[in-house]
Order: structure tokens, then sequence, then C-alpha cells
């Protein structure tokens, strides 16, 4: 049952003194309850009182769903997710293994000013023969870099007229790597999409009772979803873990650090990902205006619409066609978290291999922030009243970005190519190149040994928080500051009614009462509404429990 009190002092006592839990009241160690236990019952049923979220808030269709339904619902929508990110995993390492054969082909650290001063820069005589033998043993993945360097260097001059029967094969190889890794740039933009909606449907599934709840909900399994998709994923398909802290993982892949192979591949596609991600709020937008604008022009006629001819022709039949036809689009608020998160965690976790990647997400924050203010402004419908669970939620999993950078940054830190000069031995081209690099604290030296007391220092701190939280309001240096009362000069509940919601209201009782003899206000409740003067300070959303008061029903 919901209860709407007429002052904000009534509320706070009712709460006061008929708790659901004792937890949600701070009562003093000597309290006396002035109510009797005979008095806290109606119809013969102890009265307890919860703070019901807002009006705008409930979810009225999941009202229904217990706590063991959305259980297994979870369980399902986690099990759903699970065989999505699976699926996205297969159809990137399919597409690393088709990049890697063009690296263990064309190896990108090939120096191929050594072999063209090896045949003196001639590329019709004797560095065409070679050229020739070495493209079988090239096709096979075991070339010395002849046919690499000659067909290279014909492709740049523009010197492959007349050499296709030499170099067909590498423009070939050269072009398809080339669509395959900006395809694996915007694949990963594309999937993440496919990502947030199976994530939207499956939450929906779940049945949450509020709308706080499921974005909430689905803003955290977005963030993981695509944050694995974007920084985790490509990670994985060409890793190996052989040799390091992670041998128990089993990765075979080529690259066993940040070398060369990695910063072409991998740091390439990811930045011209964020880079996509970056702009994608304004691609969003014009494909939101375009189907908007479609579905109006069908709706009015093509003709009278593209010439702004002034009609009332419509082919909705309710009002709420007409109102899903022509009001704004909804403002997916967990989609947008979704992508903050996302852009945060994948910029702290590559952030100090790949620098680039801060002034993206400026970028990306700055798109986000103009697009959002406007469209808030101007073209989303109104949104319901979140609760301070969202935000919460939010800010609770920003804090954790920080291990992602300490974790990969004591990996880069430790990085021996880059910081030490040490490269060892390679024999052959076409398999894992040792690095040396395992991951062990007393392994490391130079920049890894502070990043890893870092990391430490970091894990400490939030594992000991709620403790150290306490222990500094035992010492009086901090303060709870969670239940500061702000008095808002708002006046009581009729006070704060909008004159339209009032005169709607009125009227509607008045039918009911008349026509059907149903009344849901009593004498004094039914002369405030119809008497009591408004304020100035009013309330912007749903106003009462009235399922039909809501705007989205």
């Amino acid at each position: 049952m919901f209860i709407t009190f007429e002052t904000q002092e009534a509320f706070e006592r009712g709460c006061y003194y008929f708790p659901h839990h004792l937890d949600e009241v701070n009562r003093e160690f000597d309290f006396v309850d002035p109510v009797q236990e005979d008095e806290k019952k109606i119809l013969g049923t102890k009265m307890e009182l919860r703070r019901a979220t807002e009006p705008g808030n409930i979810l009225w269709e999941n009202r229904h769903t217990t706590g063991k339904e959305i259980l297994i619902r979870s369980l399902v929508a986690g099990v759903g997710i699970l065989i999505v990110l699976a699926m996205s995993l297969a159809l990137f390492i399919f597409m690393m293994a088709l990049t890697s054969v063009n690296q263990l082909k064309y190896p990108p650290d090939t120096i191929c000013s050594d072999i063209d001063q090896l045949f003196n820069f001639d590329y019709n005589s004797d560095y065409e023969k070679a050229a020739e033998k070495d493209k079988p043993f090239t096709e096979a993945q075991q070339g010395t870099g002849i046919y690499q360097c000659y067909c290279s260097a014909m492709y740049a001059s523009g010197l492959t007229e007349g050499k296709e029967d030499t170099c067909y094969q590498y423009i070939v190889d050269l072009s398809g790597g080339y669509l395959l890794t900006e395809f694996l740039s915007v694949g990963i933009t594309v999937v993440n999409m496919i990502i947030r909606d199976i994530s939207i449907v499956l939450i929906e599934f779940i049945g949450y009772h509020t709308e706080t709840e499921q974005t909430a909900a689905i803003m955290s399994l977005i963030t993981v979803a695509t944050f694995f998709n974007t920084a985790i994923l490509m990670l994985l398909t060409n890793a190996n873990t052989e040799g390091t802290m992670l041998s128990w993982i089993p990765l075979r892949g080529t690259m066993t650090d940040l070398d060369l192979n990695w910063y072409t591949d991998i740091a390439d596609a990811l930045v011209w990902t964020m880079l996509i991600n970056s702009v994608y709020v304004y691609l969003g937008f014009v494909m939101q205006a375009a189907m908007m604008v479609v579905f109006r022009s069908l709706d009015k006629g093509c003709k009278n619409f593209w010439t702004c001819a002034e009609t009332d022709q419509t082919k909705c039949l309710t009002i709420q066609q007409y109102v899903n036809t022509y009001a704004g689009p909804v403002h997916l608020m967990h989609f947008k978290y979704a992508t903050a998160m996302n852009t945060i965690y994948t910029t702290f976790m590559y952030g100090l291999a790949i620098p680039v990647l801060f002034p993206i997400a400026f970028i990306t924050f700055f798109n986000i922030y103009l697009v959002e203010k406007l469209c808030v402004a101007y073209w989303y419908q109104k949104p319901p009243m979140y609760g301070p669970e969202l935000n919460t939620a939010a800010l609770d999993m920003m804090r954790w970005a920080p291990l992602a950078f300490f974790i990969f940054g004591y990996w880069i830190m430790g990085n021996k190519q880059i910081f030490n000069n040490t490269t060892p031995y390679v024999e052959y081209s076409n398999v894992a190149v040792p690095t040396e690099h395992n991951g062990w604290p007393w392994n490391e030296n130079g920049p890894a040994v502070p990043m890893f007391f870092f990391l430490c220092a970091f894990v400490s701190l939030m594992c000991l928080k709620k403790f150290l939280g306490k222990c500094l309001k035992k010492c009086n240096l901090s303060q709870d500051t969670d239940e500061i009362e702000v008095d808002e000069q708002l006046g009581n509940y009729f006070e704060t009614l909008p004159n339209h919601t009032r005169k709607n209201w009125l009227a509607t009782e008045a039918n009911n009462s008349n026509r059907l003899g149903i009344k849901t206000f009593g004498v004094g409740a039914y002369e405030a509404l119809r008497t009591v003067q408004g304020k100035t300070k009013v309330m912007k959303n749903t106003i009462n429990y009235n399922i039909l008061s809501n705007p989205l029903y």
C-alpha cells in the first residue's frame, strides 16, 4: 500500500516510529518507544513503513515479480550474456588469426633499407630474381624478407605495373590485411552495439521493480560486456602467456609482450575503436533523427511532410500512437553511463602504453556532454525521477578504474625491450618472441617497482576503506554527510501540486464520484485539493502513485 503524507515532518515521524527494519533509522541507545505495540496494528496487522521510491520511478508491470523470480531470471540473463561474449570471442579469434597470417608472412620489424642496400637499390636485375626465389618461402611464412621489401618498394613507388606476376600476392595480402584491420576496429563498435541491445532485453526480462534498479543493472552489464569486448578480447586473442606468471592460462599466441607487432596490430585497432566511439554520439543522433523523420513522413504522407504543408492528417488511431510518433526519443541513461564507463576503464588500462587515449577520452566526454546537454533540453522525452542508487552504482564502479591502470601499468613498465634495451635472440620470425619478462616482482626493475607498490597500496586502501573510515570517524577526523537535512521551503503536499495537475485530478475525482460512485478522497483531502493555493516550487514529475498519473502509462 502506498501512502502520501501531507508534510515532511509527518513522513519522518512515521518512518522513525514504524520502521520496516531498525537499521533504516538512527535511534538513540536509550530510545523508549512511546507508541504501544497494539497501537501499531491496522486491522490486526502490524504497520511497518518503508520509504517508497518516486512514483515515476516504479515499473508497474513488474510489481508482481518476487525475489526468487528475479534471482532465477538474473541467472538466465547472465548465461545469455556469457554466450554472446563467447561468440564474440570466437569471432575475434578468427579475425585475429587472419591478420596474424600477414604478420608472419611480412613481419613489420623487417629492416628493408638494409636489404635494399644489399642489392644497391637496383630493382630490375638480381633483386627481382631473388624476390622470385623468396616468394614461395614467404608464402610458407619462412621468407628472408627479400620478397617483402622488393614488392613494398615497387608498391610505394607505383612501379607495380608489369610486376603483377611477382607482386600480385603481396598486393592482395596488403589490401586484405588493411581491410581486416579496419573491419576489426569497426566490428568492435558494431558488436558493442549488439551487446548493448541484447543486454537491455535481458535485463528487462529480469523484471526489476524500479527504473533505477533496472537502469543500474543495464548500465553495469553493458559496461562489463563492452569493456571485455573492447579492451580484453583483443588482448586475449593473440596473447602468449607461456614463460610468464600467468603460464597456467592456456594462451599460446604470437604476442608475448608489447612489442612492435602489438603496437602495429592491437594498439592501432584499439585507437581506431576509441576514435569511432568518440564520435558515435553524433552518429546515434543522426540515426535517431533520420528514423523520426521517416516515421513522421509516413504518418502525414510524404508529400505533405516534405513540402511542410499545414495539415491535420495523421494515420495514428490513438493519442498514445501520436505521442510516440511526434515526441522525442526516450533518454537511454544506462547506455550513456556505460559509454562513459567503458571509455574510462579502457583509457585507464591502456593509457600508459598508448597516451593518445587520454585526449581521445577527453574528446569523447566533451562530445557526450555537448550532445546530451542539447538533446535533454530540446529533444529527449522527460526522463523519470531516478533514485540515488544509479549514481551511487556508477561511482562505485568508477572507483575501480585505477586498478586496471596499476595492473596493466605494472606490466608495461616491466617491458625490457623499451626500458632496459634488452632484445633476446630471435631464431625464427614466425614463432613467439622470448622477452624474459615474466611479471614476477623479484624479476622486475626500473619503473615497474614503484608501480607495483602503488598497486599494492591501492588494493589495500580499497579493501580497508570501511575500516579506515570508521577509524577516522572515531578519531573525529571525518563526519558522515549522508543525512544532511536541507529545508527547501516547499510547503505541504497540496501546496506543491502544479495547477494543471490539480485541475485534472479534481475533474477525475468528480467524474468518478458522480458517474461511478467511487471516491478516492476523504472530505478533508478533497477540500484541501480544491482550496489550497499552490506555491512557486512545485513537483515536476509524477505527483502520486496512481498508475495513470505516470506519462509512460
